[in-house]
């Protein structure tokens, strides 16, 4: 077992990076090239894609990879049951899609990159079968797709861009790359899959009562519900910020930094991912997979909170251009809440392995309601300041939420003396970015922070590997 999570965890990560990089590459050209406004205009359109793209996968994703991990001769039920309320949800999203557009006053642009961006997602949400290579824990598999969805939008991008030079394209890209991906995943699935069947999958005449009788809705729902949530928390503000008249150019600089802070959560849904199906089995290493885990999350992300916040401003510049420096001021506070997204998204997967579904959403409901709330009093008077700060709010009431649960399970126990060595790193780390970068451009500044602080968390032992793979296994079965 310790060389399947060691390659899936290889294969998930390499994939994950190369998706995230080359997506951020692409903002950061948008950014550059056609400027804060439009840059403004499609934040908007892909924040409400981001909703229709969860309204279809409605939590089923999740729901369907623990219970293949738990029994994997169902998983053509599993995979059918699925599948047909996806399909449905598909169609009542592209009416909303076009409702939206009707009943809001868009200028054209914005209507258009809207529809695209929201027929992508919806495409994307239904035609997205990693997840069952997930649950059969073949991640090299899930990353094959991921990167091969990347190559294909670079390729359409790329020819497109030698003719026109349209925002629209983008989308357009993406859509023709979701629909090849789609049908090369359910391929792979039938080759590779022995408990999966393409034909049933659209043949099954079952499946005109699987919507009547779909158990995994019921799980699902909580999982939606609180994903929801998230999504509120995450990036209402920018809706928010458009319900209040701020013009493209407010929302592009918010944005801005919001994308990076979207490029460093992949390491969290990668060893998330890849940890989701073992806990989902019950291993008898629940406690230290759990522990281990929120280990290697601290080490990754607490330097890059606090480095973050002595070069937000010349990383900004360095990446968007000058006209993106009036953003280091939410780009900062964002990095706050970045630490309690790491740890949020560890936990919740964690409730959701014992079952909890009922606290789970919950939790989040709550940081969600204090989000919203706190978006519409605070934003109309300061900005996009506000919407950063009521961000890291929210996601503070889902942590006290999650960790007294998980302390009530006795699910967390960390030592002190680790603590101690990790804080001795970081105090050493801080004075080493803050020096060098007095003296030295961020790039420099950022390379030689990390690879001191490397060598500092091996010199202190903080980092031990054995304890994240185990002596003897982390599970045998």
């Amino acid at each position: 077992m310790n060389k399947k999570i060691i390659k899936n965890l290889f294969s998930l990560s390499f994939a994950e990076l190369i998706v995230r990089i080359f997506s951020f590459l692409l903002t950061v050209y948008i950014a550059r090239v056609f400027g804060t406004s439009t840059f403004g205009k499609v934040s908007f359109a892909q924040v409400i894609s981001e909703y229709i793209g969860l309204f279809i996968v409605f939590g089923l994703n999740t729901i369907g990879v623990r219970e293949i991990a738990k029994d994997k001769k169902r998983t053509q039920a599993i995979v059918t049951q699925i599948f047909s309320v996806k399909l449905l949800l598909f169609f009542i999203g592209i009416l909303f899609i076009v409702f939206f557009v009707i009943i809001g006053d868009f200028k054209p642009e914005q209507s258009m990159l809207v529809v695209l961006y929201g027929l992508s997602a919806a495409l994307l949400a239904l035609l997205d079968f990693s997840w069952i290579f997930n649950g059969h824990s073949m991640m090299n598999y899930t990353g094959l797709l991921r990167i091969l969805q990347q190559a294909l939008y670079f390729i359409c991008t790329a020819v497109m861009l030698l003719y026109i030079k349209d925002i629209v394209l983008f989308p357009v890209s993406m859509i023709i790359s979701i629909i090849l991906t789609g049908l090369v995943g359910l391929i792979l699935c039938n080759l590779k899959i022995n408990e999966f069947s393409l034909n049933q999958l659209f043949y099954n005449k079952r499946n005109r009562s699987l919507l009547k009788n779909n158990h995994l809705l019921k799980s699902a729902i909580y999982v939606f519900l609180s994903t929801l949530m998230v999504k509120l928390y995450y990036n209402f503000d920018t809706i928010v910020l458009k319900i209040y008249n701020y013009n493209d150019e407010v929302i592009g600089l918010y944005n801005a930094g919001y994308k990076i802070i979207l490029l460093l959560t992949t390491f969290s849904s990668i060893i998330v991912s890849v940890v989701f199906p073992l806990l989902s089995k019950g291993s008898k290493n629940h406690k230290k997979i759990v522990n281990n885990t929120l280990k290697y999350l601290l080490i990754f992300i607490i330097p890059i909170i606090i480095g973050g916040q002595v070069v937000a401003k010349d990383l900004l510049v360095f990446i968007y251009g000058i006209d993106f420096a009036l953003a280091a001021n939410s780009f900062r506070i964002l990095l706050i809440a970045l630490f309690f997204i790491y740890i949020n998204y560890l936990f919740g997967h964690v409730l959701l392995t014992i079952n909890n579904e009922k606290k789970y959403t919950l939790y989040v409901f709550l940081g969600a309601i204090f989000n919203v709330v706190c978006n519409f009093i605070f934003v109309p008077k300061y900005g996009v300041v506000a919407a950063s700060m009521t961000t890291v709010g929210a996601e503070i009431i889902v942590f006290a939420g999650y960790i007294s649960i998980l302390l009530k399970e006795q699910l967390i126990n960390m030592k002190v003396n680790w603590f101690f060595k990790f804080i001795i790193c970081l105090v050493l780390f801080l004075v080493l970015v803050y020096v060098t970068s007095q003296l030295l451009n961020v790039i420099l500044t950022i390379i030689i922070s990390i690879v001191v602080y490397i060598i500092l968390i091996f010199v202190f032992k903080v980092i031990v590997l054995k304890d994240f793979i185990g002596r003897k296994g982390v599970n045998r079965d």
